[in-house]
């Protein structure tokens, strides 16, 4: 295939291939190139087979107890292909774990988005996000984390949520939502705060399970 077709000049300049010669070169071609001349990392190489193939890559998610998952995140400064691929990463990653949305700091980046699939099947993307306005009428419902597998509580929060941001396609958009919608949004939306649903429920709930994975991870 011709590389042009996979490649806009764009990403190639995000990856530090500026001086790579477009042309009709064959996906193992361009991974013979990038690791006889060094141009860039093992990282970056299967950033670029992941472009030329046209797959995704399944993410790492982290487990209670990193960092990233207590600290604030910082909102997308681009929305561009890197952005794209990410959230189409995070996406099939999300689904891969059975998962109904997943947010940056559980795959260690402290960036302000997030993906989800409630119960309309809909892929939805949320850039720099805000909740702009909540109903006084909430709810009850089990929670669980892909972050904190295997712990579930019930949680109270509010039933309706109207959330505005961009999708991947860099429009900015609002959305009304309620039940399963509304929750997922801000279960998700407080990961981009550092905020992880135990700390929303019991205190002693959320003080035992901290215990067990900090005691895992020893």
């Amino acid at each position: 295939r011709s590389l042009m077709n996979h490649f806009k000049v764009g990403t190639l300049a995000g990856l530090g291939l500026t001086d790579f010669p477009l042309g009709s070169i064959a996906a193992g071609a361009v991974m013979q190139y990038l690791k006889e001349t060094q141009k860039t990392s093992m990282e970056h190489i299967t950033q670029i087979q992941t472009y030329v193939t046209g797959k995704y890559m399944i993410l790492d998610i982290v487990k209670l107890g990193t960092p990233s998952l207590r600290e604030k995140s910082v909102p997308v400064e681009e929305i561009n292909d890197e952005i794209r691929q990410l959230a189409e990463d995070m996406l099939e990653t999300m689904i891969e774990a059975n998962g109904v949305g997943l947010a940056c700091p559980q795959i260690g980046k402290n960036i302000r988005m997030f993906v989800l699939i409630a119960d309309d099947d809909v892929r939805r993307v949320f850039i720099n996000p805000t909740i702009i306005k909540t109903s006084e009428e909430t709810c009850d419902y089990e929670e669980g984390c892909l972050s904190v597998p295997q712990f579930y509580e019930s949680i109270t929060r509010p039933e309706k949520v109207t959330v505005q941001a961009w999708n991947e396609n860099g429009k900015p958009f609002t959305l009304e939502a309620d039940g399963f919608l509304a929750r997922i949004i801000q279960h998700e939306y407080d990961h981009l705060d550092g905020i992880i649903y135990i700390d929303r429920g019991d205190k002693e709930f959320a003080e035992k399970t901290e215990a067990q994975f900090k005691k895992r991870a020893e």
